[in-house]
């Protein structure tokens, strides 16, 4: 449509077009600004750091302290609860039996020492448990953050060869390293550690009066630190203490770090059997030293007795008579020893072990074990090419040493 504009007004067709511009930029402008606001807002958002995902690990660790801490309490409780129904002498030894004062105390104040004495002990066992675990987890994260051309180097070191995952490698490497004693080397250089810092936030005075007692020359507090540490780890400070040995507890799995922990959960369990292995050797060789000083102290005529109740040959010189006894002594050990694993088990497991073997499954646990004994006897006569009669019936029948199963 046409519209006539008066003669007077030539320009009103410019004006409007020129507004109408305007508004379009002025509109253009305005969302442009509203969409810079929202992109910084989503950007600040995207920023910000999520608090929320770290919450459930803190209340993870809350609640198990809180459930330690707990079950401590029940267990402070009823040993309290124990202690005040004993009798007040059986009391009063027991503290004696600790190292506790008893003089001018009541029963109640015994109970009280005794139960706090004990909950120290379970305090410092749980302590080094987790010393224990510290010290093969950072081995662990130290060895997995060694590149896999390290590893193999490592490897190749310790006789290790083969295409092996990375996996496989720090285990082994893990292995080899509980092996030689790096349990007990990495309590040592923790202890140390430990040391120095404490020796590096003590001033000069205290550093000093630490030096002339050791008869450490000091110079600067670096060097002082560094001395004390060397002449107390030359003095045995950080050597793996002698602890009282406290009932056994049922290991509890470790919430944290799950994915890791089994790992080190076995490390750790094969290095508790491993130094009672090597405790209970120790123990085994004391006995059999004490015995070989009794045996010496025998006449000839005496040890040839000694081996004929065993069926053993008796002749030679007194040398040859003590070492052939000295044998028989720690095959009638080993047998006694597995006599006494064969009846750990249960009846179920003996009869696995008998028919496994052909022999008859049935009848009284100990007449099972025994089967089982004869059998491994005859066989040990069979690897050694001796005959059933050459036992003899003695004391000492059934005096080899059992073969493994």
């Amino acid at each position: 449509q046409l519209r006539i504009q008066p003669k007077d007004t030539p320009h009103r067709p410019q004006i409007g077009k020129a507004m109408a511009i305007q508004k379009r930029k002025a509109v253009a402008t305005s969302a442009d600004r509203v969409f810079k606001r929202s992109r910084a807002k989503a950007s600040e958002q995207e920023a910000e750091p999520e608090p929320e995902e770290e919450q459930p690990e803190q209340e993870e660790e809350e609640e198990q302290q809180g459930g330690e801490e707990a079950e401590e309490e029940a267990v402070v409780a009823a040993r309290c609860k124990e202690l005040k129904g004993t009798h007040v002498d059986e009391v009063k030894k027991l503290a004696t039996g600790l190292g506790l004062e008893i003089k001018s105390k009541t029963k109640a104040d015994l109970v009280e020492a005794i139960s706090g004495h004990e909950a120290a002990a379970r305090a410092a066992q749980r302590a080094h448990a987790a010393r224990l675990r510290e010290v093969v987890v950072r081995k662990k994260e130290e060895l997995e953050a060694l590149s896999l051309p390290d590893l193999r180097a490592r490897c190749a070191e310790a006789g290790v060869r083969g295409m092996l995952t990375k996996q496989a490698r720090v285990e082994l490497l893990l292995k080899a390293w509980q092996e030689a004693d790096g349990v007990n080397r990495g309590l040592r250089e923790m202890r140390r550690e430990e040391r120095e810092r404490e020796l590096l936030g003590m001033g000069k005075g205290a550093l000093r009066e630490v030096c002339e007692r050791l008869g450490v020359a000091p110079y600067a507090r670096e060097i002082m630190a560094e001395r004390i540490t060397r002449r107390e780890s030359e003095a045995g400070r950080f050597s793996r203490p002698v602890l009282e040995q406290e009932p056994k507890q049922e290991a509890k799995p470790d919430k944290k770090d799950k994915k890791a922990g089994d790992l080190v959960d076995t490390l750790l369990a094969s290095e508790a059997t491993r130094k009672a292995e090597l405790e209970r050797n120790r123990k085994q060789e004391e006995a059999l030293a004490k015995k070989v000083k009794e045996l010496r102290a025998m006449s000839v005529e005496e040890l040839k007795k000694q081996l004929a109740r065993r069926g053993r040959e008796a002749s030679g010189k007194k040398e040859e008579l003590l070492e052939a006894l000295c044998g028989a002594l720690r095959e009638e050990e080993a047998v006694e020893a597995r006599r006494a694993a064969l009846r750990a088990l249960g009846a179920e497991e003996l009869k696995a072990a008998l028919a496994a073997r052909g022999l008859e499954a049935g009848g009284k646990k100990e007449a099972m074990v025994e089967a089982l004994m004869a059998r491994e006897a005859a066989l040990a006569d069979e690897a050694r090419g001796v005959g059933g009669g050459a036992r003899g019936g003695g004391p000492g029948g059934g005096a080899a040493a059992p073969p493994t199963p």
